[in-house]
């Protein structure tokens, strides 16, 4: 997550994962969150608690992970690469 947040940064876009919750592995879900704002990441994550905005993966490519915190509001853009992430 750490690196994705990096790469969030460095492509200008770190102000996106704003009010986001993000969790990995079998972390329950805060009662308080909104599932729109909900990011599960990773297979280890039970079926039953993955969102909506969920990235597959073990672990799961950091573009994958960053394709849902930009969620569509901007294109995502890898910071290692010289092409932009392919489009879902």
């Amino acid at each position: 997550m750490i690196s994705c947040l990096y790469d969030l940064k460095g492509a200008g876009q770190l102000g996106l994962a704003e009010g986001l919750t993000i969790l990995t592995s079998d972390a329950a879900v805060p009662a308080d969150c909104d599932p729109e704002t909900l990011i599960t990441v990773g297979n280890c994550v039970p079926p039953q608690r993955r969102s909506q905005r969920h990235a597959r993966g073990c672990p799961p490519n950091n573009v994958w992970i960053v394709q849902q915190i930009v969620a569509g509001r901007e294109r995502v853009r890898r910071t290692y690469a010289t092409e932009d992430a392919p489009e879902e």
